[in-house]
C-alpha cells in the first residue's frame, strides 16, 4: 500500500467518523426536542386542569409522566401520584423540562444567566446564589 492511499484511508475513515458524529449530535438533538414538545404538551393539559379547578389530576395524566419519565436520557423519578393536585404535578414537569432544556443548550446556560442577570435578579430572590437550577 503506498502512502498516498494509507492517507487517503485514514481520510475516509476521519470523514466517516465525523459524519457519524454529526448524526449521533443530530439524533439527540431531535430527541432532546421531541421530550420538550411533550413536555409542552403535558403542561398545557394540567394547566387546563389547573383552571378547571381540578383537585386531583387522573390516572391517565400519571401514566404519561410516567412513560414520559422513562423515555428521559437521565434517571427520573415521579413522585406525584393520582392524589396529587395539578400544580404540584406541574411543579415536577418543569423540573423535568429544566433538565432537558439544560442538556439542549448546554454551554449557551453560563451566558444566558448573565443575560438573566442584566434584566432581573431572578437568581438572587429565588434562592440560588451560585448556580442556576438546571
Amino acid at each position: 500500500m503506498s502512502e498516498s492511499s494509507g492517507r487517503i484511508a485514514l481520510a475516509v475513515r476521519e470523514a466517516s467518523a465525523a459524519t457519524e458524529n454529526r448524526r449521533a449530535l443530530l439524533a439527540r438533538r431531535n430527541r432532546l426536542a421531541r421530550l420538550i414538545y411533550w413536555t409542552d404538551r403535558m403542561i398545557e393539559e394540567l394547566e387546563a386542569q389547573n383552571q378547571a379547578a381540578a383537585r386531583r389530576v387522573g390516572t391517565r395524566s400519571i401514566e404519561k409522566l410516567e412513560r414520559l419519565a422513562e423515555a428521559m436520557p437521565f434517571p427520573c423519578e415521579i413522585r406525584s401520584t393520582q392524589r396529587t393536585r395539578p400544580v404540584k404535578v406541574l411543579d415536577e414537569l418543569f423540573e423535568i423540562q429544566g433538565r432537558l432544556l439544560e442538556l439542549k443548550v448546554g454551554d449557551l446556560a453560563p451566558d444566558v444567566r448573565r443575560f438573566d442577570e442584566t434584566v432581573d435578579d431572578y437568581y438572587v430572590w429565588a434562592g440560588y446564589e451560585r448556580d442556576t437550577p438546571a
